[in-house]
């Protein structure tokens, strides 16, 4: 519903013809594409594991491709007024103050531009209560699913300590710099532990077809850490 929503907002808006066509074709192309990418893991082509590469990292190879389309178009067709997504120039905080400055990174609890009410942090708890309690079922159950036996992990509890390293450092100095919580991302966790997963395929117990069998999990945290420094 969002993503008809947005598509509608296109033709809505102040864009040139070209502009709200050219998104729209975007739109529709990147949908279909990433969901061909989805389904290569099924089908017949080339090998099982360029199958399976190439699946995992169809939403990501999409938007390269989309990118790199758009603006090899947009030039030869005069297309000025298209929407990008704003990236800032710096590294910075993103509200901005009244003066026109950003904000400190270091967040003041007693207000910035003006002073925090009383009842502002009564007002907060059963919010942040509200937050706790998903943020600990949020990552109870990602751990369920990433830890499950089938994957046969040697050093599975390793895993748990997730939670108390976001509980001791990283929250609190979330807090304290103003940034968004993190999370247990669990479709993004499984998709990634799933890419880690080694298999190999053997003879069914009647031996007249074969099965795919999971001989276990590559398990390291290289593969962890240098996706988060690309998301950041």
């Amino acid at each position: 519903a969002a993503a008809l929503t947005a598509i509608i907002n296109i033709f809505l808006s102040d864009l040139s013809i070209g502009a709200q066509l050219l998104s729209v074709i975007l739109c529709s192309a990147t949908y279909i594409t990433a969901v061909k990418f989805r389904d290569l893991r099924g089908s017949d082509w080339m090998n099982k594991t360029y199958r399976k590469h190439i699946s995992n990292y169809g939403v990501v190879i999409t938007i390269i491709l989309g990118t790199v389309i758009t603006n090899l178009i947009i030039g030869p067709f005069g297309i000025t007024d298209l929407g990008f997504l704003n990236v800032p120039e710096s590294i910075r905080p993103t509200l901005t103050l009244s003066t026109g400055e950003p904000r400190p990174w270091v967040v003041n609890p007693m207000g910035t531009e003006r002073p925090l009410q009383s009842w502002a942090p009564v007002f907060a708890i059963p919010f942040a209560l509200g937050l706790t309690i998903l943020g600990y079922l949020d990552q109870n159950l990602t751990e369920v699913i990433v830890n499950k036996k089938d994957r046969l992990m040697k050093k599975a509890p390793g895993y748990h300590l997730d939670l108390f390293v976001c509980g001791l450092g990283m929250y609190p100095l979330l807090s304290i710099l103003g940034l968004p919580f993190t999370h247990a991302a669990t479709v993004r966790s499984l998709a990634h532990v799933l890419s880690l997963t080694t298999y190999e395929t053997v003879p069914a117990p009647d031996g007249k077809s074969m099965i795919t069998k999971v001989t276990g999990c590559v398990e390291q945290r290289v593969s962890h850490l240098v996706v988060h420094i690309l998301m950041f």
